[in-house]
């Protein structure tokens, strides 16, 4: 839940001051680098986020990612069958052993062209 740590004013060069409570909660000491986010869409609001906690938490949603599209390749039937992966990734192969390309399975089959 967002916590409010005061009010602050934006100076004539556009600085703010973080409240002390804040800095101290939040761990924050001079030189940190910070990013500031502007609020969802009709909302005036910026949030500040340390750079290393981003770059932290994108890792963390990468790899939340990779595992939810492992789920769903599973979901549709991809990945559980190595038998089945190994044929799809495979050419097709004709009596002679030497691959067959869909084209040309279709020519065989129906036109002389």
């Amino acid at each position: 839940m967002p916590q409010l740590y005061g009010s602050v004013k934006v100076g004539e060069r556009g600085q703010v001051v973080i409240p002390q409570e804040a800095r101290a909660e939040m761990g924050l000491q001079a030189g940190d680098k910070l990013l500031a986010l502007g609020g969802p869409v009709g909302m005036q609001a910026i949030t500040f986020i340390k750079a290393e906690s981003f770059s932290a938490l994108l890792a963390e949603i990468g790899s939340k990612m990779s595992s939810l599209e492992r789920v769903l390749r599973m979901a549709d039937g991809e990945g559980a069958n190595p038998a089945r992966e190994a044929k799809a990734a495979s050419p097709s192969v004709g009596a002679s052993g030497r691959g067959v390309t869909p084209g040309a399975a279709r020519r065989k089959k129906g036109s002389r062209a």
